[in-house]
């Protein structure tokens, strides 16, 4: 390859990272082929993003490893098997060039009902990441809400959306990080009630929410960042992917 060469592929690659998402956000969907779900990952992962938030996860971490490992990403940041029962549902990756200053998990500790057969899980982990997006230091996080805000999980809801507030407020005063937190928050964009995630969270930490239209209408992010979303395929999973990207970026 002459230098000549080399130069342009180096454009190439320049313009190619700068056109990927800041985010990519997907539902896996439980109770599907393992390899299945690890070709949908590695077509998400190929975006190049800067950070992938997967939910519903759990049950495929070693398929989500395999594609981080070959893809450009650090090892998935995910509640360990100890931490109870449905904890690890949420992972996050990181881009291996982005900087990361702080990496963790949140529990919330309240049991919530599932939509599938009454069955009861003891809470919900929240990996999370302080990683420098552009330059700009933002707390990132992989959000996969209890299954409903009402009823017999209304605790639940409120002690999840009290954990968000209160690791935006702990890490953002640390590292003096913005919020970009994303993923399903089975809660709709629309809602503006009292238990809804504008009135416990968005305006609680002076951040807005960006709908990108995704299907069902529960996927989106809550930010400090000034971005645009869009949907993308589902690669089998029942909800829409969902992008993110600089608002200047068009």
């Amino acid at each position: 390859m002459t230098l000549a060469q080399a130069a342009v592929q180096g454009l190439d690659a320049l313009r190619a990272r700068a056109a990927a998402p800041v985010a990519v956000s997907a539902n896996l969907r439980v109770l599907r082929d393992p390899e299945a779900v690890q070709v949908a990952v590695r077509k998400h992962a190929k975006l190049g993003a800067q950070v992938l938030a997967l939910q519903e996860a759990g049950g495929y971490l070693p398929q989500v490893r395999g594609v981080a490992e070959h893809q450009g990403y650090r090892d998935p940041i995910h509640a360990p098997a100890g931490a109870g029962r449905g904890m690890n549902s949420s992972a996050l990756l990181v881009r291996d060039d982005v900087p990361v200053h702080a990496q963790g998990v949140a529990l919330s500790r309240a049991s919530w009902i599932g939509p599938r057969a009454g069955i009861v899980w003891p809470g919900r982990g929240i990996p999370w990441a302080v990683a420098d997006l552009d330059g700009q230091r933002t707390l990132v996080a992989s959000i996969h809400g209890p299954t409903g805000r009402n009823g017999d999980n209304k605790r639940a809801w409120r002690k999840y959306m009290r954990r968000l507030r209160r690791l935006a407020k702990r890490k953002g005063r640390k590292y003096r990080a913005k919020v970009l937190y994303v993923g399903d928050w089975n809660c709709p964009v629309g809602a503006r009630d009292k238990r809804s995630v504008r009135r416990l969270l968005a305006n609680r930490i002076g951040a807005h929410v960006v709908n990108p239209g995704a299907r069902p209408p529960i996927d989106y992010a809550v930010t400090h960042l000034d971005l645009r979303g869009e949907t993308g395929p589902r690669h089998g999973s029942d909800h829409d992917s969902i992008r993110f990207y600089w608002k200047d970026s068009r």
